[in-house]
């Protein structure tokens, strides 16, 4: 006789469901699935469609920590100088792995396999992060909870300014 599912057996069934819901995304990256805010703390989960990567992004005035839960994901890290956004970094992240992102730290995230799911933690929670749009090289202050893909709804957006003319501010 078989016993009960193990917390383990549930838990994984139960990402591999959330990790699914990426899969019926078509013009971004990731959904949020789980938020909670408190104690100076941002914690969510995303799941994530393949092939998409986010915008390069910071955090606004937060340390970011994202955790892999499900899939295969390529980080981007970036630096900014002199009006122009160069990447210098790519690293492969699977399961179990982690990356961690100080404030100012742009990078970007790209699921290259089937399903993907993540756990995001932000401390402090910031009230905007940055995106940068190579396409028409601005800069794009966004409110927190706009998500790292392009376009953002107007709605979302605090201030625009072309790279030439960005100033580092928290």
């Amino acid at each position: 006789m078989l016993g009960a599912p193990s917390k383990g057996m549930v838990l994984d069934a139960v990402w591999e469901q959330e990790a699914r819901q990426g899969l019926e995304l078509s013009s971004q990256p990731y959904c949020r699935v789980w938020c909670e805010e408190r104690l100076q703390t941002e914690r969510m989960r995303a799941s994530w469609c393949p092939g998409l990567p986010t915008a390069p992004h910071d955090h606004g005035c937060s340390t970011g920590r994202i955790q892999i839960l499900i899939g295969d994901f390529l980080e981007r890290r970036f630096i900014f100088a002199a009006g122009q956004l160069s990447q210098v970094s790519e690293q492969r992240l699977s399961s179990g792995q982690a990356s961690v992102c100080p404030p100012g730290t742009i990078h970007s995230l790209e699921l290259v396999s089937s399903l993907g799911l993540t756990s995001h933690v932000y401390r402090p929670i910031s009230d905007f992060m940055r995106l940068f749009d190579v396409v028409s090289e601005e800069l794009l202050r966004v409110s927190h909870c706009a998500g790292a893909w392009l376009p953002v709804p107007e709605s979302k957006v605090l201030e625009r300014s072309p790279f030439a003319r960005w100033q580092f501010r928290r």
